[in-house]
């Protein structure tokens, strides 16, 4: 048996940028690994940093308000990605070898369109779109 411990940042950082730093990925809003979006968000974070912050300071923003438009943009997908994880950790393998038959039963009834719009808002990420 093996035992690894999870620690997750319950809501995120307060702010992922502070002054010229910018933090990404799990550094900024370390999630369960229920939904295996860390690696995701870590890429995505990087998209949105080269994005939102050259096209703002491409356009005369400061740099300060650059990075706090890339904040704003990607901590309410970040947070709820956070709450998500939270969600499936719960109803995934934390429910123990019974329930787990009824979560699995309950699943196969589950009408496939329903599934695909519940992972449409984890999936389907698009970056910003360039000015």
């Amino acid at each position: 048996m093996i035992r690894h411990d999870v620690h997750h940042l319950p809501g995120g950082l307060p702010r992922y940028v502070r002054g010229r730093v910018v933090m990404v990925g799990d550094a900024a809003h370390a999630t369960l690994p229920t939904m295996g979006q860390g690696a995701a968000t870590a890429l995505e974070d990087g998209v949105c940093v080269g994005r939102i912050v050259a096209a703002g300071v491409a356009s005369g923003q400061s740099l300060g308000a650059a990075l706090a438009a890339y904040d704003a943009a990607r901590r309410p997908r970040c947070r709820a990605l956070a709450r998500a994880s939270v969600v499936s950790g719960r109803f995934g393998s934390h429910l123990g070898p019974r329930w787990q038959g009824v979560r699995n039963a309950l699943m196969r009834r589950t009408p496939a369109s329903a599934v695909t719009r519940g992972t449409r808002a984890v999936m389907g990420w698009t970056p910003p779109a360039l000015p």
